[in-house]
């Protein structure tokens, strides 16, 4: 089990709390933006840019959703996929 789906667990089970994430007036699924800002970076990366947030390394995001791959363009896939499962299970569509 990856960090993202032992900490997703956790938080379905009230063992831990989200952060509150408002766009505007409403709010937004916590996991859902960190899926959204963690592609977003993943995709610059891919495309030879260095990531937006300071500090955030491409082993990070290996580790942190257990992706395999020695380049961005290797994970991207995985990614977009764990963010595909996670909408379709969590978000509706």
């Amino acid at each position: 089990m990856t960090t993202f789906e032992t900490v997703l667990a956790q938080a379905e089970a009230g063992e831990i709390s989200t952060p509150s994430v408002f766009q505007g007036d409403y709010y937004i699924d916590y996991f859902g933006y960190q899926l959204a800002t963690s592609l977003f970076n993943l995709s610059l990366l891919s495309k030879g840019m260095r990531m937006t947030r300071k500090g955030l390394r491409l082993k990070d995001l290996k580790e942190y959703y257990g992706l395999k791959g020695r380049t961005a363009i290797d994970c991207l896939p995985q990614l977009q996929a764990i963010n595909d499962n996670y909408k379709t299970k969590f978000l509706n569509g």
